[in-house]
This record gives structure tokens, sequence and C-alpha cells, in this order.
């Protein structure tokens, strides 16, 4: 990197007090200073709320080109992966400071005495996946059985929703079968448990990859619950057997929360009421970080959605969890328990977007980085702690940051200072060739 670079940061981090005089950012829904724009047919219009809705940012499960390890459901408290192309399979949860790796729920169904299982296989005689849609607080899925056996028909329509939760750490699967033949039929729902190794993870190593975990001995210590040295596991069932006239349905739920071993789980739960907290918090995420996000519209086919996937990407990087030292906690990654750190080179990618979407809460964001030395560490951790090593961008990430809360809030004298520290300690490793050394570093960033 030339000297001159870090010059030029310096003075774009000046020009930003000079734009800081302009009037702050308004906490009202309505962004006074934004002007609407428009190409062609594309109308960019400033934030009414409430202007966005969960079902703004639905897909077809079907037309993802994620790989299957790379689907999961966040709440912003926990993470869910579900088990590719099965009607109710769900994979490992993650919760910082929890984490059920290895963990897999696995479902069987008796129409009439008649079993079939949902594994994926379609060349099975089973329950046969029939598409999904993802939501930002669920994942619903489809899958059908229709099967004529002694001149007697079984058709059962299965449908399930997965959905991670907010303020407890876990997820519910909600499964609802529905009778589509002429008769009754008796029905009864089987799960089976894979527990895996539940880890209660200090949230000082959560950082680029998924938090390692050491076996643990886990054993069960009464039904549905299971203990190690640091965690405990819990599995809750609604009533699984019903009988189903024609027409009829009938729902169950599987209920999963995972705890400290010295903390206590609950007897029972209300898989119903779980559910509608995670729907009422997703809700609220919207009206607080996306309240000040423009809206766009556009006869440019997928721009719309281009637009709204790119506001929901930055949704599902926002923790909140009062066990975290910030909260709301801005992570690099974390959808799949991976990245649960917040890179400040991030936060130069997209610094206006962020103090849009944080309002007063991006200016403790920088004031927790400025906390870690960002001359030693290029992340955040959940606990507040250094990640990593300095990288060389850091300088001008941290410089962006500060340049985009003084437009939309206002000058920050503090922050300012250690910007102007950071450019001017780079400027002080300059060589005779107008380069910066920034040691010896194996990524080079």
């Amino acid at each position: 990197m030339k000297i001159a670079k870090t010059s030029r940061a310096l003075l774009g981090l000046t020009a930003a007090v000079a734009l800081a005089a302009l009037p702050a950012f308004s906490a009202s829904p309505a962004h006074a200073q934004a002007a609407p724009v428009t190409a062609s047919a594309t109308k960019l219009t400033p934030a009414l709320a409430p202007q966005y809705t969960l079902d703004d940012f639905n897909f077809d499960l079907e037309k993802t080109t994620a790989d299957p390890h790379h689907v999961w459901i966040s709440s912003g408290f926990s993470t869910v992966n579900p088990a590719f192309h099965t009607v109710t399979g769900v994979n490992e949860c993650y919760a910082p400071p929890f984490a059920a790796k290895n963990f897999q729920l696995r479902v069987a169904f008796e129409a009439n005495g008649q079993r079939f299982v949902d594994t994926a296989d379609v060349y099975s005689r089973g329950l046969r996946y029939a598409g999904g849609t993802w939501f930002p607080h669920k994942l619903v899925r489809h899958g059908t059985y229709h099967w004529r056996k002694g001149g007697k028909l079984i058709s059962i329509g299965v449908t399930s929703e997965l959905v991670p939760l907010f303020g407890r750490s876990g997820f519910v699967e909600k499964i609802t079968l529905t009778n589509r033949a002429p008769e009754a039929v008796a029905l009864k729902v089987t799960p089976s448990l894979t527990i895996g190794t539940p880890a209660a993870i200090p949230l000082n190593r959560w950082g680029y990859n998924q938090p390692a975990t050491r076996p643990l001995d886990t054993k069960s210590t009464a039904p549905g619950r299971w203990k190690n040295e640091v965690a405990k596991l819990a599995f809750y069932r609604d009533p699984t057997e019903a009988t189903l006239e024609p027409g009829k349905s009938f729902t169950t739920a599987f209920t999963i929360l995972m705890s400290r071993k010295t903390e206590t789980l609950p007897d029972t739960v209300d898989a119903a009421a779980l559910i509608k907290n995670t729907e009422v918090a997703w809700k609220q995420r919207l009206e607080k970080f996306a309240r000040n996000i423009p809206s766009l519209k556009s006869d440019l086919p997928g721009l719309d959605n281009y637009y709204k996937r790119s506001i929901l990407s930055g949704l599902l990087c926002i923790w909140e969890n009062p066990e975290f030292k910030l909260s709301p906690f801005l992570s690099s990654l974390g959808i799949d328990g991976g990245g649960v750190c917040g890179y400040l080179w991030d936060t130069g990618y997209q610094p206006n977007l962020i103090s849009m979407m944080l309002g007063e809460d991006a200016l403790a964001l920088a004031r927790k980085m400025v906390s870690i030395n960002l001359e030693k560490y290029y992340a955040i951790s959940p606990y507040a702690t250094g990640v990593g090593v300095k990288y060389s961008y850091s300088t001008v990430a941290f410089t962006q940051f500060v340049s985009a809360i003084f437009k939309f809030h206002s000058p920050q004298k503090d922050l300012f200072n250690y910007a102007k520290q950071l450019i001017q300690n780079d400027e002080k490793r300059q060589l005779p060739n107008g380069l910066i050394d920034f040691g010896q570093q194996h990524n080079l960033l």
C-alpha cells in the first residue's frame, strides 16, 4: 500500500467532519436528506416504516444455489440446518455460546400400521419431498405419501415448519399431517435423535470457523434429557398419535433446548408460543433494523428481489443476545455457526448501510472495535475480545466506518482521534520506496 493512500484516508475523514455539519440522520423512519433516485424505471424511495414484511424476503428453496449444508434459518439468537431434501429432517443447531454438534432429528410415520420414513431417498417407498419455502423466521417444507395396498388407499400430505428460537437456545419442528384418502386413518409420528455433542463454548472462542468441540461423554439422565460436563440438551414432544377423518389434519411439534450443565431446563414447553415468539421477534427486527433502509421499485426483472436479498444478508448478520458483550452484535457471517465475529474490514465494505441499519448502535460497535486495539486484531468476538491479527485494510475500513457515522449521526471526537491515530501510525512505517511495512502476515491482508 502506498503512503499516499493512507493520506487520502485522513483527508476523507476530515471531509466527513464537514459533512457532519448537515442535519444528523433522523431517528424517524424517513431520512430527510434522501432524495428519490431514478434510473430507467427504477426508483429508490426513502424509508417509510413499516415498509418490509417477512414475506418480502422469502424464496423458493429449490431455487437456491447454496450447498445443502449452507442452507440455514436464523432468528438472530439461534440458527438451525434442515436435512437436505427431507420434509422433516434437522441437523445441527447453534445458539452462541451453545452448539448442538453432530445432532440429527429424523422422523418416521405410520398410517394404519403401514410405516413410511423421511430419508430423501427418491427410490424408497417413503415420504416424498415436494419442495419448500425459506422465510427469515422459519423454513416451510412439503411432502407427500400416496400408496394403495390391498385395495386400500393411504394418502397423507405432510407440511413441516422448522423454527429457530429467539430468546431460547434451540428450535421447534412443527409437523402437520392431512388425510387425503376417502377413509379414516390412524396416524403415528415417531422421532429419532442422534444427540451428538451438545456444548457450551466460551464466547471468546467464536471466530471465523465453527467452534471446535472436544469429545464429551454425553449421557441420558432421564427420558428426553442428556447431559455432559459442560452442557444439557432437552427434547420435548407434543402428542404424536391421532385418528383422522377424510380431509382432517393433525399437528405435532418437537422442541430442542440447550443450556449449561448448571442451568435448569423447563419440564414442559409451549411449542406454539415459542414459534410465535420467533415470528414476533423477526417482525421487530425488521421494524428496528430496516426502518431507515430505502425501498426500491423497478420494472427490471429480478432487481427488486436482488435488492431485498442484499438487505436480508445484512439482517442475518445481526445477533441479539444479552450474553454478548455487545447486543445487537454485527457478525461477518454466522448463519451456519461460523464467522460469529465482527470483521472490521466488512464494516469498510458497506459503512453507510451499517450506519443506517444499526442506528445509534453503530457508535457502540465502533467503540467496541477501538477497545480491542485494531493495531493487533482484525475482528471482534461476541465477548468483545480481539480475533486474529492486524490487517492492512483495517485503517481504511475503520476510517470509512467513522466517516459514515459522522454523516448519518454526528461527529464523534474520540472515534475521529482513533482513526487519525491509525492513519498516522501506518505512515510512520513508511519505507524508502513509499510503501508501508505491515510485517509478516501469511494471507497478505
